[in-house]
């Protein structure tokens, strides 16, 4: 949130971590990713990219359509929180917050298991989003972000 704010792409060096909101958020389509393990290649990864400039211009864009995400509807206000009108936006994060408890609870319904690479726990999240697309987005792979590296 805070390159985004500041104007940057966010750079993640990090292994297996699970990004918020990642069924509903691209994060391929403004961050990278980059493992620590394979950090010493992070030259390699920046000479791979093809021009440049407009990635660096096409991933701030995108980043820019994703900051209501992490806002907080709330400001301080003579010591009270007083709710903020974020141009009638009602995606902020506690939209996304309820959403994933939603979809969560409907997968659980659908036999999802501890394991969420088991076949049951697969066949449950395709049947919540195929069942409730508005609150489970379907998405072709199965595989969280946790485990990969994008640039």
């Amino acid at each position: 949130y805070e390159s985004i704010q500041l104007g940057a792409i966010p750079v993640l060096l990090v292994d297996n971590i699970v990004l918020p909101f990642e069924r509903f958020i691209d994060w391929r389509s403004f961050s990278v990713k980059i493992n620590v393990s394979n950090i010493r290649n992070i030259i390699y990864f920046l000479y791979r990219i093809d021009k440049f400039e407009k990635y660096i211009k096409e991933k701030l864009e995108n980043a820019s359509s994703y900051l209501h995400a992490f806002q907080w509807p709330y400001s301080i206000n003579k010591q009270l929180f007083q709710f903020e009108d974020l141009n009638d936006r009602v995606e902020n994060v506690f939209r996304y917050i309820s959403l994933e408890l939603r979809c969560r609870r409907l997968e659980q319904l659908y036999g999802f298991t501890v394991d969420r690479l088991n076949i049951k726990s697969i066949e449950a999240q395709r049947l919540a989003c195929t069942n409730h697309p508005n609150i489970c987005p379907c998405h072709n792979e199965q595989r969280s972000l946790a485990f990969q590296e994008y640039i």
